[in-house]
């Protein structure tokens, strides 16, 4: 057994603890604080995403809720490596999706396909055009 392989384990559970997080929280908000920053939402949309539309019809309503300035950025797909069933996951999310809308009263609707890409290209285009106006959670929902 290598010092590696026996020192890892301790590391490990060092770099993890609760304690530590919350430690590092306490002085990440000392920080924002201090330098008068806002709570910041980072968000990341993918645009033919499911739960993105999901989570998306939201926005809005988590931005009246909550202090938060939201940093909306818009992400692909998962790479091939990521997600190696990816046409199970995709018709899966898309039925989860429409479970979930139903349980959450939003709106979703399973076409049984994926949108074409001109139309992903545009809504794509949309919120980037959104987010430079701060606009993107009134967009996007």
């Amino acid at each position: 057994m290598s010092i590696k392989s026996l020192l890892m384990p301790a590391i490990t559970a060092r770099m993890f603890a609760r304690e530590r997080l919350l430690a590092q929280r306490a002085a990440a908000e000392r920080r924002r604080r201090a330098q008068g920053a806002p709570h910041l939402l980072r968000y990341f949309h993918q645009v033919d995403d499911p739960y993105s539309a999901l989570v998306a019809q939201r926005l809005p309503q988590l931005l009246e809720r909550y202090d938060v300035e939201l940093q909306p950025h818009l992400v692909g797909p998962p790479a091939d490596h990521a997600a190696p069933a990816r046409d199970q996951l995709v018709a899966y999310s898309r039925r989860d999706a429409a479970l979930l809308a139903r349980h959450w009263k939003l709106d979703f609707v399973d076409t049984g396909r994926q949108p074409a890409d001109a139309d992903i290209e545009r809504v794509r285009r949309q919120l980037v055009a959104a987010a430079a106006d701060g606009r993107f959670a009134d967009v996007a929902g």
